[in-house]
C-alpha cells in the first residue's frame, strides 16, 4: 500500500493528483528498472510522453533523472512539451554533455502529397 503526505496528513493514491501520481509512478519504474540492470544487465529506456502532466519545475527535475540514468543505459524521452527542449539541451552541472544528446524531432505533416 502506497500513501504519501501532505503536511501531516496522508494521502493515499487516489487522493493524490495526476501530476503526483505520474511522478510517483515514474519514480517506481526507474527504481524497477535499476534493479532489473543490476540482475540481468542493461537495456534501452524509452519514455514517451511521461511528463505531460508535470508542471515546468517537476519536469525539469525528472528530465535531470532520467539524464543521470542514462550514464548507465540509453534513454530516450519522447514528448511535445516544448519546454523540455531547453532543459534537455542544455546539460545540468551533475550531467556530462559527454555522455547526453538531445535531438529534436521537425513535426511531420503526414498528409499524402495527392491529399
Amino acid at each position: 500500500m502506497l500513501i504519501g503526505r501532505r503536511g501531516r496528513d496522508e494521502v493515499p493514491v487516489e487522493g493524490m493528483s495526476e501530476g503526483t501520481r505520474d511522478q510517483l509512478y515514474l519514480a517506481l519504474r526507474i527504481a524497477a528498472l535499476e534493479q532489473h540492470f543490476r540482475a540481468n544487465g542493461q537495456m534501452p529506456v524509452v519514455a514517451d510522453d511521461l511528463l505531460i502532466n508535470f508542471d515546468d519545475r517537476r519536469a525539469a527535475v525528472a528530465l535531470r533523472v532520467l539524464a543521470e540514468l542514462s550514464h548507465s543505459t540509453q534513454v530516450m524521452v519522447f514528448t511535445h512539451i516544448a519546454t523540455c527542449s531547453s532543459s534537455l539541451a542544455q546539460p545540468s552541472k551533475q550531467t556530462s554533455s559527454a555522455s547526453t544528446s538531445f535531438s529534436p524531432l521537425r513535426p511531420c505533416d503526414w498528409r499524402r502529397p495527392n491529399e
